[in-house]
């Protein structure tokens, strides 16, 4: 089956746009795509459910990447009868799938996908957000030894560096007590650290703020979402975790 329609613009062969086909009704659950991005909003995008999604550097596409890594028609999602599947188009770059190198993948929830330097994360939109609900309903209790967590947070225009303490951690993300406000889906660089744990680099995503008033000032409990850690790190912080 072609998916690419051709048409001259000066030079033969130029992509225009993707042949956009319908696709078999199918009864699924609405998704999206969230294009992660540190510094700034993370846009999102509704996954059709009667036809192709296209990712891809030309402007044509639902979702319009940046990057010499990048080709005019990457990756397409479509919505098939057992659920959202990712179609590799190119063999420009490799795309990965939580640190996995795929061809195509059927998607699930919380699904981190990196097409070059861009990282996109799949989610369902009405699944119930129950990450650390068993944390939620246990006694709060400090991080012996204390573990800090500092990010960068992009304010008026600068990039300023706050802190937070860690109150629970595991290898798919922590709860943190801190002065900033932070929305929900606001995505952080920040690092790890105690005197027992050497300095973990993680991109992590809000998912839930709660306001802690103490009265004489305000403490905000934020639950976060590990997005990315490179080896070193994950492992550093699997070795830790198991002690």
């Amino acid at each position: 089956m072609n998916t690419f329609s051709f048409k001259k613009k000066g030079k033969a062969n130029s992509i225009s746009e993707p042949i956009r086909r319908a696709v078999k009704e199918v009864s699924l659950p609405p998704a999206f795509l969230m294009h992660t991005k540190v510094h700034g909003s993370s846009p999102t995008y509704l996954l059709p459910m009667d036809r192709e999604f296209f990712i891809g550097k030309n402007k044509e596409m639902e979702l319009c990447l940046e990057g010499e890594d990048i080709d005019d028609i990457h990756a397409k999602v479509r919505p098939e009868q057992d659920g959202y599947v990712l179609y590799i188009l190119t063999s420009k770059s490799e795309i990965h799938v939580n640190w996995d190198k795929v061809l195509k993948r059927k998607l699930e929830h919380k699904d981190r996908i990196k097409i070059g330097s861009h990282v996109l994360i799949f989610q369902f939109v009405k699944e119930e957000e129950k990450f650390f609900d068993g944390i939620e309903i246990r006694k709060n209790f400090a991080q012996r030894p204390a573990m800090t967590l500092k990010f960068l947070v992009n304010s008026d225009r600068k990039l300023e560096e706050y802190s937070g303490i860690v109150r629970d951690i595991t290898l798919d993300g922590a709860r943190i007590a801190t002065e900033k406000e932070l929305s929900k889906g606001t995505v952080i660089e920040a690092g790890i650290s105690s005197s027992e744990l050497a300095l973990v680099e993680v991109l992590a995503q809000v998912i839930w703020e709660r306001v802690n008033d103490k009265g004489d000032k305000i403490l905000y409990d934020v639950g976060l979402q590990f997005l990315e850690m490179d080896e070193k790190s994950r492992k550093s912080l699997k070795d830790y975790l198991s002690k």
